[in-house]
């Protein structure tokens, strides 16, 4: 059983490792090192965050997975590297969704699982525009920033 926290930090989760007749169950932390967030418009492959998890088996191996399940509207989105790289898989914008949902899963080399959904914000550019121009004697200066609220 995987208990869940619907955050962009911290996934709380019980691990449970099976060897035939045998099982062991304990907790496992999952989450992002900072808040997961980027500038719209960067080119695919760009980082958008990094996640750890920490497991009660000394030296431990884990990997990192985008997973199906509750949570996962918008993988296909995002690439996972194994060591927990997360980074975009497509140019992204924020006109088109500023608030992307994932699906992200910790297992070790015994196939323990923990798993968790995250909240990617993308966040928009500032565009400024100058337009100048001259009236008789005066010059206008004109600058627009155009941001979505």
């Amino acid at each position: 059983m995987t208990g869940t926290q619907n955050s962009s930090f911290t996934v709380f989760g019980e691990l449970y490792q099976s060897s035939e007749a045998q099982s062991n169950t304990h907790r496992m932390e999952l989450n992002s090192t900072a808040p997961l967030a980027f500038a719209e418009n960067q080119p695919i492959g760009t980082i958008v965050g990094e996640f750890n998890a920490t497991d009660p088996d000394a030296n431990s191996t884990l990997t990192y997975h985008l997973v199906s399940g509750a949570g996962d509207g918008n993988n296909s989105l995002f690439s996972m590297d194994a060591n927990g790289t997360l980074r975009t898989a497509a140019q992204l914008v924020y006109e088109t969704g500023s608030s992307l949902s994932i699906r992200v899963q910790a297992k070790d080399e015994f196939n323990a699982t923990v798993e968790g959904n995250f909240t990617v914000m993308v966040q928009s550019e500032n565009w400024f525009h100058s337009i100048s121009g001259l009236s008789g004697m005066h010059r206008l200066d004109l600058a627009v920033s155009e941001q979505k609220r």
